[in-house]
């Protein structure tokens, strides 16, 4: 998606654990700088989102009060990626995402009351989070497959080295295309093994009828479409952001991809190649499911049922 351009920051920011306080020692980087092209200023680029966490508790390690999160993370993304990341390229961040609150402010379908002063990640010795990692794991309810990743991460964040490139071709675990390491291939992660039925929920649709820019269904189908396509226990998407109810199949794929309305404002809609139902009610989504059957009934504002999605064993 286009939006994926400030995700580089926002990412930083939404999944940065609590860190433990133990001090750590940034470790360097060695490289033959004659042999490293020059990175493009004109865009901002993407970074595995694993490696956007670690540099983030690290700088939550550190404590470093003399520079943002924003300066500690580019800098080092710097010495990680000297071929693509580049000094400056945070503010332009900062500006595209104001340039995107601004905009949604004026909107009459968000509520945003000011933004006036916003910054993000202010250097501020509050900033510091004290919640210990087990803490953590249990407010979050991780499961076994999910805790082990954050254990993973947050050594490699611990270490007295710092992140170092071979480290990340050791990861197992998301980057920010989508894309899973082969280590979690596997259908022996507990979260995916032990479900009856499986479903994933987001905002965004990657199939819908809508006169949003179509960039954001392609970038969609192209990252979180191909990751999906790769478990065939993926039962259904369910999605929102269009305001309307809409159930569409695609040639090739066993996933029901589902658009929910909204409870007040909804939106017109017309059917689109593999549309089986549409229609701009507003209303919700009432789920049952059993070991044999799973039902999504899409009801109006009058508890009627519109329609229901049935998937069958």
């Amino acid at each position: 998606m286009k939006n994926t351009y400030i995700s580089l920051f926002l990412i930083v920011l939404l999944l940065v654990g609590c860190a433990s306080q133990r001090r750590r020692i940034r470790g360097a980087e060695a490289y033959e700088t004659s042999n490293i092209i020059a990175p493009d200023t004109s865009v901002i680029p993407m970074f595995d989102a694993s490696v956007l966490y670690i540099l983030a508790r690290e700088y939550e390690n550190s404590r470093d009060t003399l520079r943002s999160m924003g300066e500690y993370v580019e800098e080092r993304l710097i010495d990680l990626y000297p071929e693509k990341a580049y000094r400056g390229m945070m503010s332009k961040v900062a500006d595209q995402t104001m340039s995107r609150l601004q905009t949604m402010r004026k909107s009459p379908q968000y509520r945003v009351n000011s933004i006036d002063g916003l910054t993000l990640s202010s250097p501020n010795e509050s900033y510091f989070n004290t919640m210990s990692d087990s803490a953590e794991v249990e407010l979050m309810q991780m499961t076994e497959a999910e805790a082990s990743i954050y254990w993973e991460l947050n050594a490699l964040a611990d270490s007295e080295m710092g992140l170092r490139l071979a480290d990340i071709d050791s990861l197992g675990v998301f980057d920010s295309e989508w894309g899973l390491r082969a280590v979690l291939m596997g259908d022996d992660i507990p979260y995916f093994a032990k479900e009856d039925w499986v479903m994933v929920v987001g905002h965004h649709p990657i199939y819908a009828e809508t006169p949003k820019d179509e960039s954001e269904r392609i970038d969609m189908q192209n990252t979180l479409g191909k990751v999906l396509g790769k478990y065939p226990k993926v039962a259904m998407y369910l999605c929102g952001h269009i305001h309307n109810f809409q159930h569409i199949r695609v040639p090739g794929s066993s996933i029901d991809y589902v658009v929910n309305s909204s409870a007040s404002l909804s939106r017109k809609v017309k059917p689109i190649e593999g549309t089986q139902f549409c229609s701009p009610e507003t209303g919700f989504s009432v789920i049952a499911a059993d070991k044999k059957e799973l039902c999504l009934h899409m009801i109006d504002k009058t508890g009627k049922v519109l329609y229901t999605v049935r998937r069958q064993k």
